[in-house]
């Protein structure tokens, strides 16, 4: 069927992709029911758990209480495979990129920690002299790298939080000559940095 109405307008939402800024209305359901002549009828319902890890249980749950034959209940991985598919591959190259991060930090530290052992061979040996136990000796010396190990990560905790807090609350915003890159794959040409731990 046809379909063509007159609406007043409430409001103007402005979305930061411009496509979606020139089609997108929204108009309350029973308005749109009326409009295309499906009263009390809905076509797809969208249903967001409170916690996202609830998702497939929620699924299975919605699909005992409702018929197959008339009802299809799908979960977001089950619509959407190739977005599930490109998160995989997302979420692996950033996991092979944080191991190769990891090793490389593990070797700095482990060069400082060899140089400061190395350096202070003459105090280990009139420890040693004096009556100090190899594994008490290797327990001091692993205790203060720990400590080193501690104030780094301190000192970076207190440099790097102020600075992602304000990235987080001002983003990097992309050129105009970006804009259109970002707009074909349905994104806004930001980029975001997350707070979370």
């Amino acid at each position: 069927m046809s379909a063509a109405g007159i609406f007043p307008v409430k409001g103007i939402v402005k979305i930061s992709l411009s496509r979606m800024n020139d089609r997108l209305i929204y108009v309350p359901l029973a308005a749109t029911q009326q409009l295309f002549g499906a009263e009390e009828r809905h076509t797809a319902l969208l249903i967001t758990p409170q916690y996202l890890m609830q998702t497939d249980k929620l699924v299975l749950e919605l699909r005992a209480k409702f018929d197959p034959k008339w009802f299809k209940v799908l979960s977001w991985k089950q619509m959407m495979p190739s977005l599930l598919q490109s998160l995989k591959l997302d979420r692996a190259s950033g996991m092979l990129i944080i191991y190769m991060l990891y090793l490389v930090v593990g070797f700095g530290i482990l060069g400082t920690a060899l140089t400061m052992i190395l350096e202070r061979q003459r105090e280990f040996g009139i420890l040693l002299s004096v009556g100090m136990r190899r594994g008490q000796l290797a327990l001091i010396t692993f205790v203060e790298t720990v400590f080193i190990s501690l104030i780094g990560v301190a000192a970076g905790l207190i440099g790097g939080l102020p600075i992602l807090m304000y990235m987080h609350h001002h983003p990097i915003h992309f050129g105009k000559e970006m804009e259109s890159m970002f707009e074909a794959y349905g994104m806004e040409a930001v980029m975001p940095f997350a707070l979370d731990i």
